[in-house]
């Protein structure tokens, strides 16, 4: 519905407002309601898809690329995230507010008894939380051990999940006919 809302007053890309500041638009306003809260869930693949279809045809729309443009263009031109990254970066958020709990904090005692005693299979929060991590090579149990400062541990989650998002950018790019000569600059988007 945010995005509708905002097609009356240019977001619609043609004739609208320009791409850049469309796109911020859509980074400060309709990405945070299409992903408010989905950090306390584990959203099922299906789910994840459909969120990142639309915002991939949100993108493609206000920047004015056909509907055949490839994935990486969309978020190479936007330098805007993938709703999964997006979804990764508020787990992990979250986790570190949670090691930031005291100890005696029945959420904080909880996560640590889960992290401990969970198989990789099991459908937890936490186990989620911690395959997350793992993608990323983080390592969630030292975190829960001695959790750092809030702006430093979102300042390095951040970083840790653009680094992967180029690095999986660059590659598949690479593999594409239309995107091999482009270069994949790292940015913060």
């Amino acid at each position: 519905k945010a995005a509708y809302s905002l097609m009356r007053v240019g977001l619609h890309g043609e004739d609208g407002l320009g791409p850049s500041a469309a796109i911020k638009i859509v980074q400060t306003f309709v990405t945070p309601r299409l992903l408010y809260g989905i950090e306390a869930t584990i959203p099922s693949k299906q789910e994840l898809e459909d969120m990142e279809k639309f915002h991939r045809k949100i993108l493609r729309q206000i920047q004015g690329l056909p509907e055949s443009t490839a994935t990486e263009a969309i978020y190479i031109l936007s330098g805007d995230l993938p709703i999964q990254l997006q979804y990764h970066m508020r787990v992990l958020t979250l986790f570190g507010s949670i090691c930031r709990l005291s100890m005696d904090h029945p959420l904080r005692r909880m996560a640590k008894r889960q992290m401990a005693t969970q198989a990789q299979t099991s459908k937890s929060w936490f186990s989620r939380a911690k395959q997350i991590g793992e993608l990323y090579e983080l390592n969630l149990d030292s975190q829960l051990c001695s959790p750092w400062p809030k702006r430093t541990w979102k300042k390095f989650i951040q970083e840790r999940i653009r680094i992967y998002h180029h690095y999986e950018t660059s590659r598949a790019a690479q593999k594409k006919s239309s995107l091999k000569w482009v270069k994949v600059r790292e940015g913060k988007g």
